[in-house]
């Protein structure tokens, strides 16, 4: 799969799937919630696969029992008892139990929102260095080895469990250690990890300003001067680190705009489309079917009632999932 509008990008195995947006609301004060074993059931895994979902936020799961292989982008990737997978936001994601798996499975998962969740620690704004999850692409398994990682990650869920009095700043605390490990691990599995990390670097001022200006009219050449580079140099090194155009790159950030404003909001299409940053509705409805196969209306027909699978946290109230704070009648 290849980002953009690519007919083919959402064909596995030689099969065409359907695509789920899911839409989870944060609490303003506390911006992250796990799924805990015992707090909730765990659907069984796909035998066959015929859909992959993506969502605005980080996920972040821990295998506990059991075996899955990941489907995440164009990659396929296995897990097994203590791996770790790590996917950022509107990465096109799904598992699949495990052929030879005996074991029923059992993991954890932590979801949280990255650029807000630093702002809680009093880090008003994530510093570039550490914006992994706009760099990493799509997501990754780490394995049980990685002691680090796993303290990290094992922590928060400790935190979550515990949720006394300090839990809340604990975790914020664990959450800034897994920034730097994230980063640190992500960077030096890569050949030629320095250099890498340097060239990704100096694209972090064009993917902070699509980030921040996708609905505005926006230029290869005005995303090469952010970066003081020549177009053609730019648009080399973006494909090579990002594997795609700068315009795809683009399109796929306001795309995902697109999808929040039709899931989460009752604004006109048109509306949505602008909103989004697309010149006119006829070139909006062009994109949206080429990267999703159906028209920004269907979509929202179809993926405007998220699936609960039999839980309460899918839909989030303030306070509800902060550490400390407990609403009567609801699971945290």
């Amino acid at each position: 799969m290849k980002g953009g509008g690519n007919a083919k990008m959402y064909v596995i195995d030689g099969k065409q799937v359907n695509l789920e947006y899911r839409e989870y609301r944060f609490s303003e004060k506390f911006p992250l919630f796990t799924l805990l074993s015992g707090e909730f059931h765990f659907p069984k895994p796909l035998t066959e696969l015929n859909f992959m979902h993506f969502h605005n936020c980080v996920e972040i799961g821990i295998c506990r029992r059991g075996r899955q292989t990941l489907y995440v982008e164009e990659k396929k990737l296995e897990m097994g008892p203590g791996d770790i997978c790590v996917i950022p936001p509107y990465a096109m994601h799904i598992t699949k139990a495990h052929p030879d798996s005996t074991e029923e499975l059992s993991c954890e998962y932590l979801y949280f929102l990255p650029d807000r969740i630093l702002a809680g620690a009093g880090i008003p704004e994530c510093p570039p260095q550490l914006r992994w999850y706009q760099a990493m692409g799509t997501g990754e398994v780490f394995s049980e080895k990685d002691v680090d990682l796993c303290r990290a990650v094992d922590s928060i869920m400790d935190e979550m469990r515990r949720k006394d009095d300090c839990s809340r700043q604990a975790v914020y605390g664990y959450l800034q250690i897994l920034y730097v490990i994230l980063t640190r691990r992500y960077f030096a599995a890569e050949e030629n990890a320095e250099e890498d990390y340097s060239e990704r670097e100096r694209l972090f001022p064009a993917i902070l300003h699509i980030n921040k200006s996708f609905e505005q009219p926006i230029s290869p050449r005005d995303l090469a001067v952010c970066c003081d580079m020549n177009l053609g140099q730019f648009h080399a090194l973006f494909v090579k680190q990002m594997r795609m155009s700068p315009v795809i790159y683009l399109r796929f950030v306001r795309l995902q705009h697109a999808c929040e404003l039709l899931t989460g909001t009752e604004k006109k299409i048109l509306d949505v489309a602008m909103e989004s940053g697309f010149s006119s509705l006829s070139n909006f409805n062009q994109c949206f079917k080429e990267m999703y196969h159906k028209t920004p209306r269907q979509w929202r027909n179809e993926t405007r009632a998220i699936p609960k699978i039999d839980l309460n946290h899918t839909l989030y109230e303030p306070g509800v999932d902060e550490p400390g704070v407990c609403e009567t009648g609801r699971k945290l």
